[in-house]
């Protein structure tokens, strides 16, 4: 079996069927003994190709939490998620490289300013485009990853940087951390008037605190050009072009490693391992599964598609939106969601409503029916022509989901809006009351109040993560 084909709960039920033949079996004891044996090794490397699985969703859910922690500033969470050893790195663009937790803490402390963002400031740091290749053995790692940067300090600066980062993983005691970061940045520049006319450069490391080590590659951001090396090679042509590709990642299988099961064993050892397997793997289908849901809504209201939409939640389903109350029920949901574009169901000519929906962290419950999640919103809407513009949105979703006759569905959708703002001008002066007038609903009163008010940008408000630090698995105050 190969990491590159799809695995989940069909791959376990034919190996399932191939068990209950054997068990029934009629052969000679010899023959069925054989049989066993062979069973067990497939066994053996389905359990070690799903772990690889479980692996690159544990890398994936850690290098997404970094993404939130460094949006809201919080440095003591980031440091945690690095490995203690005497070879850890981070480099973050031009800053040369600093080495071990302890130097690394601090250099994120002083780059970012402190732990938690203060009020009038943005830092978003969306985590996107996750490329990750695990070890055959399972203890180390590496992931390519996007990141798109705003930043702002409101009625003072707005600035968007971009650039992808070349990460390594370790597994240490059983979790996943850091062992390098390294962010290449491609450009930097004011939101206004764009990157096109005012790139800025990569600044100077920090005279104040100095890096261990000068940079490990010296290069110029746009309007320069660099071309960031992948660590793995060309994933159909298999090409690994020097000073281009690093690695040529491996892809072979489990059972051509040598993986196989021991000497003796009974079917009854085998249907044991074969149960938790197949539970293992029904949790990747699960989270598989939730993150069609949710990026099928994001594409369904890309379009005002409400019907669509309506039908993703669960019948006690309940929308919240930034400040507009909750809607409980089908019936609620669709009447908020039909007054929001004048009662017309469809894309409407001359009208753009994209929701991107980004960065998933999601956390199914250990007996696989109720669900949690945590997404990122990027909003681009606007009427073509109207004297209104466009605008752009962003913020923070942390949704419930429900497992019905084999099914996931939304239970409660709510999205934490940080800001909607004018295209012209973007955050810069952001008003929190835009948010309203995007939120809430028309002529439609919610079934219940708010659940949480908060200030939004440029107030300071960090939505409660579902989940513990990957690493140190603490929850903490603002958890």
């Amino acid at each position: 079996m190969r990491l590159t084909q799809s695995l989940g709960a069909g791959s376990v039920a034919a190996l399932c069927a191939a068990l209950l033949a054997t068990a029934g079996a009629t052969q000679e004891a010899g023959d069925a003994t054989a049989r066993l044996a062979a069973l067990q090794t497939q066994l053996a490397a389905l359990e070690h190709d799903v772990g690889l699985l479980e692996d690159t969703k544990a890398i994936k859910r850690l290098q997404r939490a970094y993404g939130y922690y460094v949006d809201k500033k919080l440095s003591r969470e980031i440091g945690a998620l690095f490995a203690d050893a005497p070879n850890t790195t981070a480099e973050i663009a031009g800053s040369g490289v600093y080495v071990g937790r302890a130097r690394i803490a601090e250099f994120y402390d002083r780059i970012i300013g402190g732990d938690g963002l203060k009020p009038g400031q943005l830092f978003n740091h969306m985590i996107l485009q996750g490329v990750v290749h695990v070890a055959p053995d399972g203890r180390t790692a590496k992931g390519r990853w996007r990141a798109l940067i705003e930043i702002g300090q409101h009625g003072e600066s707005a600035v968007w940087s971009e650039g992808p980062y070349e990460n390594e993983y370790v597994k240490e005691n059983g979790v996943w951390k850091f062992s390098k970061v390294h962010f290449y940045m491609t450009m930097a520049a004011p939101y206004s008037p764009g990157w096109h006319k005012a790139p800025q450069p990569m600044e100077a490391p920090l005279a104040d605190f100095p890096p261990d080590r000068p940079p490990t590659v010296v290069y110029a951001s746009y309007p320069g050009v660099f071309q960031p090396p992948y660590h793995y090679a060309n994933p159909v042509s298999g090409r690994c072009e020097p000073g281009v590709c690093l690695v040529e990642t491996s892809t072979t299988s489990a059972a051509a490693r040598g993986i196989a099961g021991s000497a003796s064993v009974s079917v009854a050892d085998v249907r044991s391992r074969l149960g938790t397997v197949q539970t293992r793997a029904a949790r990747i289908d699960d989270v598989n599964e939730i993150e069609n849901l949710q990026g099928s809504y994001g594409y369904y209201t890309d379009k005002m598609l409400w019907e669509e939409v309506v039908d993703l939640f669960a019948d006690d389903g309940t929308l919240e939106i930034g400040p507009s109350g909750v809607y409980v029920g089908k019936d609620s949901i669709r009447r908020y969601l039909l007054s929001l574009s004048g009662g017309i169901e469809g894309p409407l000519e001359g009208v753009l409503n994209d929701h991107f929906q980004l960065q998933p962290i999601i956390t199914v419950a250990g007996d696989g029916l109720t669900a949690k999640g945590r997404w990122r919103l990027f909003l681009m809407n606007g009427v073509s022509g109207s004297g209104s513009g466009g605008n752009w949105g962003e913020g923070v979703y942390e949704n419930e989901y429900v497992k019905e006759n084999g099914v996931w569905k939304i239970r409660a959708l709510h999205w934490f809006a940080n800001f909607v703002v004018p295209y012209e001008g973007g955050w810069l002066n952001a008003d929190p009351k835009a948010i309203e007038s995007y939120a809430l609903g028309r002529g439609v009163t919610p079934d219940r109040p708010s659940t949480v008010a908060y200030d939004p940008y440029p107030g300071v408000f960090v939505p409660p993560f579902h989940y513990p630090n990957p690493v140190t698995g603490q929850t903490g105050a603002r958890q």
